[in-house]
């Protein structure tokens, strides 16, 4: 079961960070396959949706198995309009979470 989004306000901005969602494959490959998107990390860059949702699928199993991990982030606008997705930020488990230790 999904934890509740987080709500973020910056200086009259208010997002939502969240975990990914199955449906959140092409917003997140709209970001990876934008070249000054990742210039600092180029080999996050893709064009193929089917490597966007196996990411997505990682993401899915770090929140499943840790209770936390990747969070897309989101406007949040009015409650009754859609959350057009901006970003995403989180973190990955560290060996020690992993169990490596």
């Amino acid at each position: 079961m999904p934890l509740q989004p987080v709500r973020l306000l910056t200086d009259g901005c208010r997002s939502v960070s969240r975990q990914p969602a199955k449906d959140d494959a092409e917003a997140i490959m709209e970001i990876l396959s934008n070249p000054s998107v990742v210039q600092h990390n180029p080999s996050d860059l893709t064009t193929e949706l089917e490597d966007v949702e196996a990411l997505v699928r990682r993401w899915q199993g770090r929140w499943k198995r840790h209770g936390f991990g990747n969070c897309c982030v989101c406007d949040e606008i009015p409650p009754s309009t859609t959350r057009e997705m901006m970003a995403w930020t989180g973190r990955s488990p560290t060996a020690r979470e992993r169990g490596g230790f």
